[in-house]
Parts: structure tokens; C-alpha cells; sequence
């Protein structure tokens, strides 16, 4: 092929590109953004379905004070205490709503009765300022109130997530894999996976702390999908075989994504191999960017294993264009 043919065959493609992308006819485009936005959004506003309009809050208390129950007593608020700092920041980082950590050190009583007594504040990272602003003033007046003196917040660092944590990172990497898996049409797919992927960077910017993971994590998903939705388009001719193929091949994809919610239930064996199919991969390179741990060995070994489920998908897209092109 000479190079003005090469040449004249890119602006062909761009231009039919650039007719998909703009084309806001396309019903069926339309519709997938629009399932993509909510489905996203169902994922960030599902853990708040049952929040019950109380403040809620983690201790850890060193001392055994008196403190702790007598803010268990209080209706307006949701407290949980936790045997040490460990597990009180292990809780705030797995959960699903913003609550405050609180540290009461071991002489809180003795301070508490002679004057104005401190103890330490954290949130999780995702939480927002004012967010956490209101659980702090919430929470001092209510300290104040159960304890007759005066008790100040010291806010601490935000506790970020772990690459294994649950809570909001778990369904945010969830709702993130399934927003660029919903969307596959050659080079037009890659820009609508990107698209579904910045609605998902909308809705869950806050908790992200590793940009170029994520950014980087969703071009190699976006190249997975939309190798398998060039493998389908090989395979179909009408809608109703697309169909049939996507129930046979498509459908399977993601119940190795669906067992993570369960993995506690599987041994160890099993675990192990649903973490290394594509789904889960960039369900969890997803959660290593939301913590602040970038190890080489928490991310590498999965990008790699998720690109070499690429590679024979697109050899078997060439494979069949090829003999599609003979016949």
C-alpha cells in the first residue's frame, strides 16, 4: 500500500470515528452512556440507601474511660469502638459512608476533670473538608455535652485506603470495571470506554490518590474491551447472533468479578485464579489507586497478565479479518 493509500485510508477512519462520536443519534450509544451514569452513581449512593441519619463514629479507647458509653447512649449517634488504632484506621478506611475516628487517650478522665480535654481525629482521605468540619463539630459538642467540660478535636491525618480494602473503594472499582466493560466498538469504543470511565472519575474523584494508575489501568481495560467487541463483530452477522454471543461469551466475563464479592466463602486455590482473569485484574489495579501504596509488585504483575489477555484476542481478531478477507 502506497503512502497517499495509507493516508487516504486513515482519513476514512477518522472521519467514520469522528461520525460515532459525534453522531448523538445513535440511540444505542446514548442509552449506554446514560446506563453507564447511572449505574456508576448507583454504586456511589448504594452504601447510603441505609444510613439512618446518625453521626457515625469509631474509638479507640486507651484507657477505658467512661467516654465510650456514655456516647453509645446518645441516639443521635452511630458509635463503634475498636480495641486498638490498628483497627479503628483499618475501619475508617473500609468504610462506606464518612464517620470520625477518634483516639481518647489513656488519662482522658483525669484531664477531662480538671479542664479542657483533646483527643485525635481522623477520616478517611475520600471524606471532604466540610464533611469532615461537620462530624468534628458534631462530635465535640457532643463530647462536650457527655463529659461537662470543654473537648477539643485535633484532626490528624486522613487514613487512606489499602489495595485490599472493602467498603466504597470496593464498589467503586466495581462500578468502574463494569462502566468500561459495558462499551466496545473498535477505535470508536476506545473513546466511549474513556468517556464511561471519566463519568466514573466524576463520581469517584475524590477517593483516587494514584491518578496515573487509574488513568493508566483504564486504557489497558478499554484496550481489553473493545479487543473483545472486535472479536464479537467477527463472529456475528446479525443482532440476534451478537446476541446469542454475548450470552455465551460475555455474560461469563464477569462472574469471576461478581465471586470477589464472596471470596471469603471460596478457598484459597479458587481465590487465586478468579484474581488473575481480566475483571478482577482491573478491579483491583483500580483499588491499588485509590490507596497510597505504589509498589512495583502490587501493580506490575497485574498490568502485565491483563495486557496478555489482550494480546490473543487481538490475534484472533487479525486471524479472522484475515480470513474474512480471503473468503
Amino acid at each position: 500500500m502506497t503512502a497517499s493509500a495509507r493516508l487516504k485510508s486513515l482519513r476514512i477512519i477518522l472521519a467514520l470515528v469522528t461520525k460515532d462520536l459525534f453522531d448523538l443519534k445513535n440511540k444505542n450509544v446514548v442509552t449506554v452512556l446514560i446506563c453507564v451514569f447511572f449505574l456508576v452513581g448507583f454504586y456511589r449512593l448504594m452504601p447510603r440507601l441505609d444510613d439512618a441519619g446518625l453521626t457515625a463514629i469509631a474509638v479507640y479507647d486507651a484507657g477505658n474511660s467512661t467516654l465510650v458509653a456514655a456516647l453509645q447512649t446518645d441516639p443521635t449517634l452511630e458509635v463503634h469502638a475498636y480495641p486498638s488504632q490498628e483497627q479503628l484506621e483499618v475501619a475508617l478506611a473500609e468504610s462506606n459512608t464518612p464517620q470520625l475516628g477518634l483516639v481518647i487517650p489513656a488519662d482522658f478522665d483525669q484531664i477531662a476533670a480538671s479542664g479542657e480535654a483533646q483527643v485525635q481525629g481522623h477520616v478517611a482521605h475520600w471524606v471532604s473538608r466540610s464533611a469532615a468540619a461537620r462530624l468534628q463539630q458534631t462530635a465535640e459538642t457532643r463530647l462536650s455535652e457527655r463529659t461537662g467540660a470543654p473537648v477539643r478535636i485535633r484532626m490528624g491525618d486522613p487514613i487512606p485506603a489499602q489495595p485490599d480494602s472493602q467498603g466504597i473503594s470496593f464498589l467503586a472499582s466495581a462500578g468502574m470495571v463494569v462502566a468500561i466493560i459495558m462499551i466496545a466498538k473498535a477505535l470508536t469504543g476506545v473513546c466511549y470506554c474513556l468517556l464511561g470511565a471519566g463519568v466514573s472519575f466524576l463520581i469517584y474523584f475524590t477517593l483516587i490518590t494514584q491518578w496515573w494508575l487509574a488513568l493508566l489501568t483504564t486504557c489497558c481495560a478499554a484496550l481489553f474491551a473493545v479487543s473483545f467487541g472486535l472479536l464479537l463483530g467477527t463472529l456475528v452477522e446479525t443482532r440476534q447472533q451478537l446476541a446469542l454471543w454475548v450470552s455465551v461469551l460475555g455474560f461469563p466475563m464477569f462472574i469471576p468479578l461478581l465471586l470477589k464479592w464472596v471470596s471469603g466463602l471460596l478457598s484459597v486455590r479458587m481465590v487465586n485464579v478468579i484474581n488473575w482473569t481480566p475483571l478482577p485484574l482491573a478491579f483491583d489495579l483500580y483499588r491499588v489507586s485509590f490507596s497510597n501504596q505504589g509498589a512495583w509488585g502490587l501493580w506490575v504483575p497485574r498490568l502485565a497478565a491483563l495486557l496478555l489477555w489482550t494480546m490473543p484476542l487481538l490475534a484472533l481478531v487479525t486471524w479472522r479479518v484475515r480470513r474474512m478477507d480471503r473468503g
